[in-house]
């Protein structure tokens, strides 16, 4: 019998499902790459890698993520399971494939 889920688990996955903004990207992209850490990640590495620049550092939305010493942080992320984390991270690459098939093309 699998072990129960996370109390970060249900509440994220809710987030993700109905809640996440996919206008701008940058709330699935900020949680992908926070839920790939095992730790707190520097607020500069993550906005430099999402966005090539670092004015974002520090942005955090939701009551999901966190920031505290030039850090970002997903809120209860320590408690995640890494199968808690595959499943997160297919459901923000779903997400966003969905959105890329919606956008109009240029």
């Amino acid at each position: 019998m699998p072990p129960p889920p996370s109390a970060t688990y249900e509440p994220l996955r809710a987030f993700i499902a109905e809640r996440m903004l996919m206008r701008p990207i940058d709330q699935p992209l900020m949680l992908m790459e926070l839920l790939g850490r095992r730790s707190p990640a520097p607020a500069q590495d993550v906005a430099r890698r999402i966005l090539g620049s670092a004015w974002w550092a520090g942005y955090t939305f939701n009551g999901i993520t966190a920031y505290g010493d030039g850090h970002d942080s997903l809120i209860g992320g320590d408690a995640l399971s890494d199968g808690e984390r595959d499943a997160l991270l297919e459901l923000c690459r779903q997400r966003l494939d969905a959105c890329h098939r919606l956008s109009p093309r240029r």
